[in-house]
């Protein structure tokens, strides 16, 4: 069961370059084979590859923006913040911004599902970014999670009839273009792995990251998600007759 894929270019072809040669570079290798056991922990958590029910699909997606949108946020302030000195970085983070945007995805998905957002818990136990090693570690697990999104995006439209336009936008993300902007990151991760020391606490990041989402993910779990989910009658554009007659339980 994949949620949130670690990249790998051998199966996914985003890569073939690297997939044909064993000088993988090694913050990639380290990426991947050192966040292993918190990334599998976070999928066990969700199990957004197995049985899903619409109000299952609407929790999960109730966790996730309680999760990326106090983070990219975050993210955001750190992007954008000026700094006389390391010119470089900050210009590397400031093009960086474009990618903050999937809590709004996330927002548009619970509108069409009928769920306001207004109101939802937000996790407060966030990783440390302020570092710009830091700051890159913590995308490689969101910018990493879009590549497993491809795949949830099939399940929930084989499973559910959710597609894109219908309430399944964030996990579609880059849609045609996850390739692209994952060759794109891949490249940003490896140019801030100056030295050891940037390379490790973009590691220590990355694993940080998903452990942050594991911790909410099981909180928001055993509270049930404890916040309402307040059906949006008053906005006829998101939550229609039709949606509420395909959601009787909504």
């Amino acid at each position: 069961m994949v949620v949130l894929a670690a990249p790998d270019p051998v199966h996914l072809d985003l890569a073939p370059s690297f997939a044909a040669t064993s000088a993988w570079p090694s913050v990639l290798i380290r990426l991947r084979l050192e966040t292993r056991s918190e990334h599998e922990a976070v999928e066990q958590v969700l199990d957004l590859m197995g049985v899903l029910t619409r109000d299952t699909y609407r929790q999960r997606l109730v966790q996730f923006y309680g999760f990326y949108s106090p983070l990219e946020a975050a993210l955001q302030t750190r992007c954008a913040k000026q700094s006389d000195s390391h010119s470089l970085e900050v210009s590397q983070l400031q093009k960086l911004l474009p990618r903050l945007h999937k809590s709004l995805l996330l927002r548009q998905d619970l509108h069409h599902l009928g769920v306001s957002t207004e109101g939802l818990a937000q996790c407060r136990a966030l990783p440390q970014i302020q570092t710009h090693a830091e700051v890159l570690g913590c995308l490689y697990v969101l910018e990493g999670a879009t590549l497993g999104g491809r795949m949830i995006t099939e399940h929930i439209q084989a499973t559910l009839g959710i597609t894109p336009t219908t309430g399944g936008s964030f996990f579609d993300g880059y849609a045609g273009q996850t390739g692209r902007m994952w060759n794109a990151m891949r490249q940003t991760l490896l140019s801030g792995a100056v030295d050891a020391q940037a390379e490790n606490a973009m590691v220590a990041s990355a694993i940080a990251t998903f452990t942050c989402m594991r911790g909410w993910c099981e909180s928001a779990s055993f509270r049930k998600n404890s916040v309402t989910v307040h059906a949006l009658n008053s906005h006829p554009f998101h939550m229609t007759k039709n949606h509420a007659k395909a959601e009787p339980g909504a």
